[in-house]
């Protein structure tokens, strides 16, 4: 140092002032240096983004800003010394550090890239990254400019989430200039209007809307621009297609920074169905409205305490009890629980608060004594209102005049009782022959109980032979006509038959209709059994006389000693008893051919074999004891058998017996004129008159 100084004395004036002029230039530059980096540094502490410095050898970071310490989460104490890779998640480290690395081998400074630096809690943070080589004090230094882009993503994802909306909202979403230039037509609005996107951007909206609409939207339209703020309303509006909706629009002003109105954003919701579904709704109010004002009946509204205090009556109150509303309601002149049977009150408040206390609805019956003393039955359904907390705080409902139809089951019951305890059986059926009906009488005669019948087809007691009868009755019941004492027989449930007696009448409905039939059954099996006892016994007895009256008239013939000169002494039945009776069973065959064919080819034939038999009598010299033993022979047989069959023989056998006589005396006159014998046909006349 003291051999500087001396030097200093050692030099010339103008060494020292070149000398000088030197340091003053080292010193200003050592200022520059000391300025420059003390405003660089103000610059990076200032920028937006995070700016780290690396050792461009080692990559050790030497420095950071402030904004660099926010992004990662780190002091500077501790950003510095790190190795820039620590800076990138790890799984990307290597895919980092080759991309840089490519940029500076081409001999420039690291293009931007999207990437993402992981902060002090393990967070990856998308940046966009540049950087550049620089050299300060001799020493190559890398300078990293990290940007921020999460609100940036945000912003992008927040942008996507928006265009996504607006593209699937099915909403309309239109967007207008100040003076109606469409600028933005979503796919609702498309599907909406009826028309697509490239119809209608840049055109005036009201080129898509028939005129009548074109002043209404035009003053929306001017009318957002001046008052600033979005406006509701529903309008109708006419599609593409020519078909009318309702819409329902939400008009907000699109405003810039300085509140200037640069547009219009519209949305547009299709509520047609809502419109249709309200005007159907505010008309089933109506209809239901005046449906409960004609109604035999009122609504009401009451509450919950022991008087029914009323809140509520519609007209219909007046018409059911003779009171005012007004004179019930808030129980201004009497209460609604004085108009109910004393003896009724009880079970109502008990049937009532049963049914509240488990938020059920109530249905009860009971009575009421109306202004002009008449009691009449209501049929009353309601159910309590609760508020928010689940407290009763009314009761609703509404009450039917029932007391017709009270009258007419207590008749019904009455009928009901009657029908049980009748003897006969009285049956129910539909016209297509289901039965519906089937009291205590009809399980008895037909065998089968109420439940094993109800449903089935009245056939199943019908035996087939009467089936075609039956029909022709239910002909006559489709016309209006009664059935009186038809008397048939039917099956019972065990197979076995019974005899019934029918009264069929037709059962209308309340227009008048014949919608089936009642029949009123009864058991007449003993009837026709006693009376085909006392019928048997009957014929019996006049076959019987019958019989004996022959018996009375042979008697005499056969004890006459006058007709032996003209017949045979002994009767045929002894003298001939094969013979006798071959004809005794030709006669009858014949007899009972009568019985089943009444027709002329008939009587022919009957003729025919009656002279045969006549012919072969009057070989054998059959007189007229012969014919009536023939007679009597068949009587009794057929007697034996069926004593009615044998009455409808005995009225045929009276007549064919005649004819027979009548063509044997044919014979015995033609011998007589042969012979000409006076004495002899004297003889035949008083015998066959005889008989």
């Amino acid at each position: 140092m003291v051999a500087e100084t001396l030097d200093i004395y050692n030099k010339s004036k103008e060494d020292l002032i070149r000398e000088l002029k030197i340091l003053r230039a080292q010193l200003a530059v050592i200022k520059e240096i000391k300025s420059s980096e003390e405003m660089y540094k103000k610059l990076i502490d200032n920028a937006n983004d995070a700016i780290f410095l690396a050792d461009a050898e080692t990559g050790i970071i030497i420095d950071a800003n402030k904004k660099a310490e926010n992004l990662i989460g780190l002091p500077l104490e501790k950003i510095i010394g790190l190795h820039q890779s620590a800076l990138h998640p790890k799984e990307e480290a290597e895919k980092y550090k080759k991309m840089f690395s490519e940029d500076v081998e081409r001999g420039h400074g690291i293009t931007p890239h999207e990437i993402f630096i992981c902060n002090n809690e393990g967070r990856n943070i998308p940046v966009e990254i540049s950087a550049s080589v620089l050299e300060i004090k001799d020493k190559k230094v890398i300078q990293g400019i990290f940007r921020d882009l999460r609100r940036w993503k945000q912003a992008e994802t927040s942008q996507s989430q928006l265009a996504a909306i607006v593209e699937h909202s099915a909403d309309g979403i239109i967007g207008t200039s100040p003076e109606g230039i469409i600028f933005s037509w979503n796919p609702g609005a498309e599907k909406i209007y009826g028309y697509s996107a490239n119809e209608v951007l840049g055109k005036s909206v009201i080129d898509i809307f028939v005129p009548e609409n074109h002043k209404e939207i035009l003053e929306k339209i001017e009318k957002i621009k001046n008052i600033k703020r979005t406006e509701h309303y529903e309008a109708l509006r006419t599609r593409k297609d020519g078909k009318q909706i309702y819409i329902s629009v939400e008009i907000a002003p699109i405003l810039d920074k300085d509140g200037n109105c640069t547009g219009t954003s519209s949305v547009v919701r299709d509520i047609t169905e809502r419109k249709l579904t309200d005007e159907a709704y505010y008309e089933t109010q109506r209809k239901l409205t005046t449906l409960i004002n004609h109604l035999p009946g009122f609504a009401y509204r009451c509450a919950n305490d022991r008087n029914w205090t009323m809140e509520f009556l519609n007209d219909g109150f007046f018409e059911l009890t003779g009171y005012k509303p007004e004179e019930v309601i808030n129980n201004k002149l009497l209460s609604f629980n004085s108009l109910i049977m004393p003896e009724d009150r009880e079970y109502i408040w008990s049937a009532i608060q049963k049914s509240v206390s488990k938020k059920l609805p109530f249905t009860i019956e009971y009575r009421i004594k109306t202004k002009d003393g008449k009691i009449k039955w209501i049929w009353e359904r309601g159910s309590a209102v609760l508020d928010s907390n689940n407290n009763v705080i009314a009761l609703e409902g509404f009450d039917f005049d029932i007391t017709e139809r009270k009258e007419a089951e207590e008749k019904l019951n009455q009928f009901a009782s009657l029908v049980n305890a009748s003897n006969d059986a009285i049956i129910g059926e539909l016209s297509d022959g289901t039965i519906i009906s089937w009291n205590p009488a009809a399980e008895k005669i037909y065998g089968y109980q109420e439940d094993e019948i109800i449903g089935r087809h009245y056939s199943v007691f019908v035996p087939p032979e009467d089936r075609d009868a039956i029909l022709e009755i239910k002909e006559k019941i489709k016309n209006g006509e009664n059935i009186r004492h038809y008397e048939t027989m039917r099956f019972r449930k065990d197979g076995s038959t019974v005899f019934v007696s029918m009264n069929i009448s037709p059962v209308k409905n309340t227009k008048g209709e014949i919608i089936g039939l009642s029949a009123v059954v009864r058991d007449i099996t003993d009837k026709l059994k006693l009376e085909a006892e006392l019928e048997k016994a009957r014929k019996k007895e006049q076959q019987e006389k019958e019989i004996k009256s022959l018996e009375e008239l042979v008697r005499p013939v056969k004890s006459k000693d006058i007709t032996s000169q003209l017949f045979g002494l002994i009767p045929l039945e002894k003298s001939v008893p094969g013979i006798f009776n071959q004809i005794v069973k030709r006669y009858e065959n014949l007899v009972q051919k009568a019985v089943l064919e009444n027709d002329e080819s008939n009587k022919q034939y009957i003729s025919e074999e009656l002279k045969f038999i006549s012919d072969e009598l009057f070989s054998l010299k059959a007189g007229p004891a012969d014919i009536m033993e023939i007679q009597s022979q068949v009587l009794k047989n057929n007697n034996k058998i069926d004593p009615l069959r044998g009455d409808i023989l005995t009225e045929k056998s009276r007549f064919m017996i005649i004819e027979l006589m009548g063509y044997l005396v044919n014979h015995y006159r033609k011998q007589f004129l042969i012979t000409r014998d006076p004495t002899q046909m004297k003889i035949l006349k008083n015998a066959y008159l005889n008989e």
